[in-house]
């Protein structure tokens, strides 16, 4: 099967330190969980970097044959180099343990005054096959909750810390 690429873009009004600083929060990602209903989480943070592992509870049937009633999701989130001339680039990778399913994307963070754009282009790859597709679609949907969760979520930590939490 080809990966399936998935594109996303989230702007804010509020600057890109800011922003780059809630990517990596251990606050943010304790939002995140809540929106994923997740049973569980567990994270790691450091200035540059969040890794959470979330247990998630499984309504899909194609993925509930492979791996239960629950599911364990990886996320690692990087920034591969410093914020420059309103520019920043990241890597997320994520993946599902017991399960042949890959997602790796690039983040782009840019700032053109008084907006922050975050752009997550990222492919995701599942390797089962007969139920492959099956899987590959419950996958992406729940990809797409968490990235498009993050605009509503985005808010939400910004203004909590320091910044307007307005959408343009």
């Amino acid at each position: 099967m080809d990966p399936v690429r998935l594109s996303s873009k989230l702007r804010f009004l509020d600057d890109a330190e800011l922003v780059c600083a809630m990517l990596v929060d251990s606050d943010f990602e304790d939002l995140i969980a809540l929106e994923l209903e997740a049973t569980e989480h567990s994270t790691v943070t450091s200035t540059n970097r969040v890794a959470t592992c979330f247990l998630l509870p499984v309504s899909n049937p194609a993925v509930a044959t492979l791996v239960g009633n629950q599911m364990r999701l990886v996320a690692d989130f990087v920034w591969t180099g410093p914020l420059t001339a309103g520019r920043r680039l990241g890597q997320l990778d994520m993946t599902v343990e017991r399960l042949p399913v890959k997602l790796t994307g690039l983040v782009t963070l840019s700032w053109n005054e008084p907006v922050t754009e975050v752009v997550y282009d990222s492919e995701l790859e599942v390797k089962i096959p007969f139920v492959g597709r099956r899987v590959e679609r419950a996958a992406a949907e729940t990809v797409t909750k968490v990235v498009m969760a993050g605009q509503r979520l985005g808010q939400l930590w910004l203004s909590q810390h320091g910044g307007s939490g307005q959408a343009p």
